[in-house]
């Protein structure tokens, strides 16, 4: 790798304000700038089952406060994952296979059920775009402000609503230098796991032929 470039993850996504209302993405401009040749990744769990939808609108309108280029990505059934950066993440489609052959890489996708790249770019959803589009009128969760910490108890029936309306959200991902096969077998792969979600989601309202149906289909 080049000396001027350096990759990272980065968790914390607030500060703490020098007054009251002081906005995130001011507080965050000097760090974008010391990262401007750098490829840093900021990431924000979303526990979908375990908070109401309005807490996971918020979590993600105070994610894209800070970074101006986002995605969403599915980790599995209850859980997704938002990932961020100072800048653009397209899917270089040679560099993710170079990096999902390295043995170590590879063991440890194999064991969460991710076998090949397809798989792997299989569990992205949705742009920054679509995110915004979600979060519209969320208030953001800031440090003189963290009503998620104090946030009701997750309502009996509100995960599979949020599941159903994330899932929607579902766009292209942003491919580079990928040959047809590998577009059909990511768009398979895709479609394999919807129909997964699906199933599960016909569990949760306890909806047993739709459930058999879309399984019988999967």
């Amino acid at each position: 790798m080049p000396a001027h470039r350096a990759s990272g993850i980065a968790a914390s996504l607030t500060r703490r304000w020098p007054r009251r209302g002081v906005p995130v993405r001011p507080a965050h401009r000097g760090e974008r700038r010391r990262h401007t040749r750098c490829e840093v990744r900021r990431r924000q769990w979303l526990p979908l089952a375990t908070q109401n939808e309005e807490q996971t609108r918020c979590l993600i309108q105070s994610f894209l406060e800070v970074v101006p280029h986002a995605a969403l990505w599915t980790t599995e059934f209850h859980e997704m994952m938002l990932i961020g950066s100072m800048q653009p993440m397209p899917l270089d489609v040679p560099r993710i296979r170079a990096r999902l052959a390295q043995p170590e890489v590879a063991r440890a996708l194999r064991e969460v059920g991710i076998a090949s790249p397809e798989a792997f770019i299989a569990t992205w959803v949705a742009d920054r775009s679509a995110l915004a589009y979600y979060a519209e009128d969320a208030r953001p969760v800031t440090d003189d402000d963290p009503r998620i910490k104090y946030a009701p108890w997750a309502r009996r029936g509100d995960f599979p609503v949020t599941l159903v309306h994330m899932l929607a959200l579902q766009s292209e991902p942003p491919l580079v230098y990928a040959d047809v096969a590998f577009a059909d077998a990511l768009a398979a792969g895709r479609n394999t796991l919807h129909r997964f979600y699906l199933a599960g989601l016909d569990s949760y309202r306890g909806d047993r032929p739709s459930w058999a149906k879309t399984s019988m289909r999967s």
